[in-house]
């Protein structure tokens, strides 16, 4: 039994490697492909003779180093390849960033990020955080100032008057209304598919309603989904809740 495992997965690693050679090969060739046909337009045209000959001679050494260059680019290609399943021999491509050495140095391959999650979370971001700001600010402002000019008056600097004296007490006043706005939050991220962000709303009670024609059920299924994550956060947010909350003797 052993052996038949380790059979597999002899198999399963040579399938990944052909595998990776496909992809440097098909990265060198349509690398190529453009220098080849312009080389190829500069050998007719020395072939035929003329005033251009020196200019398709020097294009066709340009092309060649750029070809060398594109070879030794594909064959150094960052990828870490794990294997998902040594039965099948499939297999998750990892390419890693990397900054260019010539030119202006930026970097590139690595994750790419669409600019609909951008805009997405750079949205919700600040429209959730506008609101916890408010929050934060009426809860601190609940305090009464005698409460800091007391601490003052013991001899306490300014941050060990906030975290000792002012945020214990505004603490209870400002989670309550944190909670609802992380229920907010989980709520509005279901509007991604404004931006053209495909998430479990766009997904799952659209793609997925429309190819299988099962609205009730894909409905439910979403109403699940974000039923369980709107209790986990109302539970944990209640639990710290009932920690800071008074203590009476």
């Amino acid at each position: 039994m052993a052996e038949g495992k380790c059979d597999l997965m002899v198999v399963s690693a040579n399938r990944i490697d052909a595998t990776l050679n496909d992809i440097k090969e098909r990265c060198f060739a349509t690398s190529t492909a453009h220098l080849d046909r312009v080389s190829e337009k500069a050998r007719e045209v020395i072939a035929a003779g003329g005033k251009d000959v020196d200019k398709a001679r020097a294009q066709i050494e340009t092309n060649s180093k750029l070809i060398i260059r594109a070879r030794e680019t594909c064959e150094a290609m960052p990828l870490s390849v794990l294997p998902a399943d040594f039965t099948e021999g499939k297999a998750i491509e990892v390419e890693l960033p990397a900054i260019t050495e010539k030119g202006i140095p930026r970097f590139e391959g690595g994750t790419h990020l669409r600019n609909s999650l951008i805009a997405l979370w750079i949205a919700l971001s600040l429209y959730t955080a506008a609101f916890i700001a408010e929050i934060v600010r009426a809860g601190i402002m609940a305090i009464s100032s005698g409460q800091t000019e007391a601490a003052a008056a013991l001899g306490l600097r300014s941050k060990r008057i906030m975290s000792l004296v002012v945020l214990p007490q505004a603490l209870r006043v400002i989670i309550p209304p944190l909670i609802s706005q992380y229920l907010n939050l989980t709520k509005n991220s279901s509007l991604a598919i404004a931006v053209g962000y495909m998430d479990i709303t766009g997904t799952l009670m659209g793609i997925t309603l429309n190819q299988t024609g099962r609205e009730l059920e894909t409905v439910l299924l979403g109403m699940l989904i974000y039923l369980t994550i709107s209790l986990s956060i109302s539970a944990v947010m209640n639990w710290y809740n009932n920690r800071m909350k008074l203590v009476e003797r």
